[in-house]
């Protein structure tokens, strides 16, 4: 009697599909295998339901190409990627964009078709993953408070939350996350304008532990806000403060006295933050390694720099003479 062969479902979930195989797939990947049967289904739902990573970032961008097949035009989507709800741009290859520019209804049609599959693949993910440790969603202009809020509700252990350049979200996303998520140890929020002085305050409020900020654009929030959330910000080690008009000398002040696990800072584009500042946080802050301070005009007056301290300044420092080295045979 022949062995049975060993089929993919057969292999053990928990120690090899889960661990070792289902990671190297992507989202797109994901649901395509998902869409197989209904053990393969099953498969894929459980997946999410123990999965630590949630990485839409590269999802942030759809294209889709006309093909042509036995004469009949049609859109090929094998290249499409998922979650994207914005509506999808087109790149055309002649000469069917003629044919596509002279019948917006049915562009419109194929859109709609694409995002609703797309919304529905969204929902899923809501609904099963709930141990989600990382979420990175970069550059999703799609991401709204509705799709974003429900997720982080499910999930009360993240570490690391990614939304820099967010554009359609506003503050009221981050509630859950604030409140849930008690080891959050990163947060970005480069350039998400819809960070106000009431969420910096409320944020300042539940969350101590923050290790990696990036407040990096987010010019509604007030400098008496920034400083109450520095004051008690002890266990930053990386943060990222470039182009707020609010910094000054005494956000590196407040830094220098408070922060003392500080390792990189970028102050890039504030203009008002002056060398008395910054000889405070180079002396005070025992851990420092770089601070980036690229157009920042005075920076450099009356900066002094103690010779035991090792900080690399990007761009360096204009009057520290390079050293050369040399054997000297006597």
């Amino acid at each position: 009697m022949e062995d049975k062969k060993l089929a993919f479902l057969d292999l053990f979930w928990e120690d090899i599909l889960y661990t070792k195989i289902l990671p190297l797939l992507s989202l797109k990947d994901l649901f395509l295998m998902r869409r197989v049967s209904k053990q393969f289904k099953l498969l894929i739902d459980s997946y999410f339901g123990q999965m630590k990573v949630l990485n839409i970032s590269l999802f942030s961008q759809i294209a889709n190409h006309i093909a042509v097949k036995d004469d009949d035009y049609y859109i090929n989507t094998a290249q499409s990627i998922l979650f994207s709800t914005r509506p999808l741009k087109i790149i055309f290859t002649e000469p069917w964009n003629e044919l596509f520019n002279a019948e917006p209804v049915l562009m419109k049609r194929v859109v709609e078709q694409l995002n609703a599959a797309e919304l529905k693949c969204w929902l899923v993910v809501q609904q099963h993953c709930t141990s989600l440790q990382v979420v990175m969603m970069a550059n999703c202009d799609w991401l709204t408070d509705d799709l974003l809020v429900p997720l982080l509700q499910n999930n009360d252990s993240i570490t690391k939350l990614i939304l820099n350049n967010c554009l359609n979200l506003s503050s009221i996303c981050l509630q859950p996350a604030m409140i849930k998520s008690k080891n959050l140890k990163t947060l970005n929020l480069a350039n998400c304008y819809w960070l106000t002085i009431g969420c910096l305050h409320a944020l300042t409020l539940h969350q101590h532990g923050l290790e990696e900020v990036d407040f990096s654009g987010c010019n509604l929030i007030s400098r008496d806000s920034l400083n109450r959330f520095l004051m008690i910000s002890s266990k930053i080690k990386v943060l990222n403060l470039s182009r707020l008009q609010c910094v000054n000398d005494m956000t590196l002040s407040l830094l220098a006295r408070c922060a003392k696990q500080l390792e990189t800072l970028n102050i890039s584009d504030c203009v008002t933050v002056t060398g008395y500042g910054m000889s405070l946080l180079i002396e005070y802050c025992h851990n420092l390694e770089s601070v980036s301070c690229a157009n920042c005009p005075l920076v450099h007056n009356n900066l002094k720099i103690p010779a035991s301290k090792n900080v690399r300044l990007i761009p360096p420092h204009p009057n520290i003479p390079k050293v050369i080295l040399c054997r000297v045979n006597v």
